[in-house]
């Protein structure tokens, strides 16, 4: 046995040193997820908009099929012709097309989600497809200042870490200078037969210090001291470097989200317009005041249009989930602005 007297802290600085790559490792783990609850959070929003598209469209189909029903009538009384009939007809097939896709993907999205939810997806499918309206977007988050926030993201507090790690082994490298004091100590048995193996005759002990402290290798020692110093300095400026890359990518996701809950707005007036724009086509139609292009053309655009703002609340989901992950993984401090 070998036991090292800690006089001037060596060891010491060694656990310190230990548990700062610890800490480095636990932060590292916590990335991965926050990673993993980020793709989950995102992919079910994709599945809900994916979803939300697809009663969009079967809406649709419903009113298409009302106008064609209308164009057959006027066709068969003699008020109007095959080439409204088969621009109604081309109407629907075009939003029927869409459908399987639609489809598609939705189940890819709920296998998606299953996988990395650790389940298969048979288990969650029933669930997953039944259909569920995409949550409300919540007021724009007011962070402030995100310096304190920033300090929670798991990559600067494994940066962090890293460098306390690199400066506490500096230290160490420095504390290789002095002596080493250690006691060691040893116990031994001799016997001719098993029975006496025990016996107070038979052990033999000894303990004694040992002072270690070597002086004739101090240019090795040099260069690892400066080798300790080198690193320490390469992780101080990889750690401003990570927290640079944070404050700009909260400064990004905020952009972003601004900017997709702008869109997301400006998209719900469009899309009413967009419905006012169908019934006046379709009035006027009736009334021969207006070609039947005309109703075509605002029935595929409210469709685009409807779908376009379905799209984009989902996207406005995803950026605030960007967000929360800039941040460190979740709302914490952030505050609703009223």
């Amino acid at each position: 046995m070998n036991w090292e007297i800690d006089v001037f802290g060596r060891v010491a600085a060694n656990v310190k040193a230990g548990k700062a790559a610890t800490q480095a490792a636990r932060a590292d783990y916590d990335a991965v997820l926050v990673s993993l609850a980020a793709n989950v959070a995102k992919t079910y929003f994709r599945l809900r908009t994916l979803q939300e598209q697809h009663a969009v469209a079967l809406s649709h189909l419903q009113q298409q099929e009302k106008v064609l029903r209308m164009t057959e009538a006027r066709f068969e009384a003699g008020i109007g012709d095959m080439l409204e009939v088969t621009q109604a007809r081309i109407v629907l097939y075009s939003t029927k097309s869409t459908l399987p896709q639609l489809e598609a993907e939705i189940r890819t999205q709920a296998s998606a989600l299953a996988v990395l939810t650790g389940e298969y997806p048979a288990t969650l499918a029933p669930m997953l497809l039944r259909p569920a309206p995409l949550p409300a977007g919540g007021a724009m988050p007011d962070v402030g200042i995100p310096a304190d926030l920033l300090r929670r993201r798991p990559d600067i507090v494994a940066a962090e870490k890293e460098v306390a790690r690199l400066a506490v082994e500096a230290g160490v490298a420095r504390k290789d200078f002095l002596p080493t004091l250690s006691l060691q100590g040893s116990i031994a048995t001799d016997s001719h037969d098993i029975d006496g193996l025990f016996g107070s005759h038979s052990l033999s002990y000894s303990v004694a210090p040992t002072l270690t402290w070597t002086i004739f290798d101090g240019l090795a020692r040099n260069y690892r001291l400066t080798e300790a110093r080198l690193q320490t300095e390469a992780a101080i400026d990889s750690y401003n470097l990570t927290v640079l890359n944070a404050v700009e990518e909260v400064e990004n996701a905020l952009s972003s989200y601004y900017a997709q809950r702008h869109t997301a707005a400006l998209l719900a007036d469009l899309m009413e317009e967009s419905r006012k724009s169908v019934d006046l086509a379709v009035d006027r139609y009736k009334n021969g005041l207006s070609a039947f292009t005309n109703v075509v053309d605002a029935l595929m655009s409210y469709l685009e249009n409807q779908n376009s703002y379905v799209s984009a609340r989902g996207s406005t989901l995803a950026a605030l989930v960007t967000l929360y992950q800039a941040l460190g993984g979740g709302p914490g401090e952030i505050t609703e602005q009223q």
